[in-house]
């Protein structure tokens, strides 16, 4: 839902002029994070600001925004740690990087709140492969348990609970679409000359 939002600020801010652009940049208060942000963006793709600016300019306004934030707590770059490896911000509890796994370093550098940010608000991707293997695991589980779980008739022969069994099925098959997908999904794309 947030990339979406940001493509709309991103659309409604490149209608802006220049003149417009310049006076958000300097009024920074009068918009939130996400439009001033799509502000900054618009302005470095038009090349009125430098990529040094555009983080200078999104620090300051993240600082601003974190001093009173929504759940009451601020941002404290001495809460974390850059890794001198990989580069990665680090919370500072952690005595290893959780990317690359390097040690804590003795003469710690702190990151820039702008990174911390990033750091906080990081989503692993949707990983397809893992989600179609753990559905064919769920489903060749619940096939197994299925076929143990088998409920006695009057007779005394034991008859599959055919609800569960089919469900096991149906996610085996979801999982093995969710394989397919990935694998078209990765493939290189052929294109014609």
């Amino acid at each position: 839902m947030k990339m979406k939002n940001e493509n709309l600020y991103l659309k409604f801010v490149s209608k802006y002029t220049d003149n417009d652009l310049l006076n958000g940049i300097e009024n920074p208060s009068d918009f939130e994070k996400d439009v001033f942000n799509a502000i900054l963006m618009e302005s470095l793709k038009r090349e009125l600001i430098t990529n040094r600016q555009y983080d200078e300019l999104l620090e300051a306004k993240i600082n601003g925004i974190n001093e009173n934030t929504e759940d009451g707590e601020t941002i404290n770059t001495e809460d974390y740690w850059k890794c001198p490896n990989c580069g990665q911000t680090v919370a500072m509890n952690f005595e290893a990087c959780w990317n690359c796994q390097h040690p804590k370093p003795e003469n710690i550098e702190h990151p820039t709140v702008t990174k911390i940010v990033e750091y906080q608000t990081y989503k692993k991707p949707f990983n397809i492969f893992k989600t179609g293997f753990s559905l064919i695991g769920c489903g060749v589980l619940i096939l197994i348990l299925s076929y143990f779980m088998t409920i006695p008739d009057f007779f005394g022969y034991h008859r599959l609970p055919i609800g569960r069994f089919l469900g096991g099925i149906i996610i085996v098959i979801a999982g093995f679409l969710f394989i397919i997908w990935g694998i078209f999904a990765k493939a290189p794309s052929k294109q014609s000359n």
